[in-house]
């Protein structure tokens, strides 16, 4: 599915991955980087090496900013709630090409691609709106 901007507060976010990487840090430097990038992740991995400005709580919350980034894509684009319909009574699984993205092929020691698929599942099975 496309990235599709999403509106929280107020303020647009390109996609929902873009308001994730956002939410990652504390520093407002950081945050307007990551907010004005075209590319949220390669700016996310700038800022991480420098050091300082990552939330400190970060470990502890983002499996709930992953849940609350896809509740607004599901609140607020009725493509993605139909899409989700159809895999009710079915487990979802996020596949990875390794020969395709390099990054997936590395282990997944944090579990956080499980973790994504899960999110996108309670979501679904939330059904708000």
């Amino acid at each position: 599915m496309a990235a599709t901007p999403l509106v929280v507060e107020g303020v647009q976010f390109n996609s929902s991955e873009h308001l994730f990487q956002t939410m990652k840090f504390c520093t407002e430097d950081s945050i307007n980087a990551v907010y004005r990038s075209h590319s949220p992740k390669m700016t996310t991995k700038h800022y991480q090496k420098l050091g300082g400005h990552r939330r400190e709580d970060w470990g502890n919350i983002i499996i709930d900013v992953m849940k609350f980034c896809l509740q607004m894509k599901y609140e607020q684009y009725s493509e993605f709630r139909h899409e989700l319909g159809f895999t009710c009574g079915y487990n979802i699984v996020e596949l990875q090409d390794a020969k395709n993205d390099k990054e997936s092929s590395r282990p997944n020691a944090w579990g956080v691609k499980t973790t994504c698929a899960s999110s996108i599942s309670a979501v679904r099975e939330n059904r708000s709106p």
